[in-house]
């Protein structure tokens, strides 16, 4: 197996300052070195160029874990999650926390976090022609069983589209429930939400309705 490299721990205790100043350590950007990766690949011991997600936004007030595949083409180029000027995530983000939906990247992960939602994709690493889910291959998980150990008050998983769920089957939810089962924890409800990607043409308005239940979720 290729494997993509370190996940370090210190990925998933990061926090994204509310008043994004020198203060923000960049929950979600890229190190020096990623950023010089055209396309955010990397190439592996085995001469194959991978594309390579992004850290976690996650902190201590995070109640959902929202799950996505793999950063899309123009993601990857911006290096921010839902970089696409027509992915509704931000918007429906922004009407769940009832505020207005910021420009700036920073300020959009800080008002994620202050919603009580954590941000994640489920590969790792993959290969992947265009943005489609269904071109993804020779994919690998990220640890998001680790991610949920660092921050307990994580009550359900939701997956932003079908596609997120099935690779979450595949690869994560038989070590999630050997690790539940072990450590006696109850288990996460899961929410399977519409994709936020405009490839799935559905009204905005729509789309709220079914993001609606998350809420749920993020009360104290």
């Amino acid at each position: 197996m290729v494997l993509c490299g370190a996940s370090p721990a210190s990925r998933f205790g990061a926090v994204v300052s509310d008043s994004y100043g020198e203060d923000c350590n960049g929950v979600g950007m890229p190190s020096a070195c990623q950023r010089e990766a055209a396309g955010f690949r990397v190439e592996f011991n085995d001469g194959t160029d991978m594309l390579q997600s992004f850290d976690p936004v996650a902190d201590s007030r995070s109640r959902v874990l929202v799950l996505g595949t793999m950063p899309g083409v123009m993601s990857l180029q911006k290096q921010q999650y839902y970089g696409h000027p027509r992915n509704a995530f931000w918007s429906l983000v922004a009407a769940l926390a009832g505020e207005p939906l910021p420009e700036e990247y920073g300020l959009r992960k800080a008002m994620l976090l202050r919603a009580g939602i954590a941000l994640w994709d489920v590969c790792r690493c993959c290969e992947r022609e265009g943005s489609l889910d269904s071109n993804i291959c020779r994919e690998e998980p990220n640890e998001i069983v680790g991610l949920l150990a660092h921050h307990p008050a994580i009550r359900a998983i939701a997956f932003n589209g079908q596609p997120a769920y099935r690779l979450f089957k595949r690869h994560v939810e038989k070590e999630l429930k050997a690790w539940c089962i072990k450590r006696g924890h109850p288990g996460y409800p899961y929410l399977h939400l519409p994709s936020t990607s405009p490839a799935h043409a559905v009204p905005f308005e729509r789309k709220l309705e079914r993001w609606r239940p998350l809420e749920e979720y993020l009360r104290y």
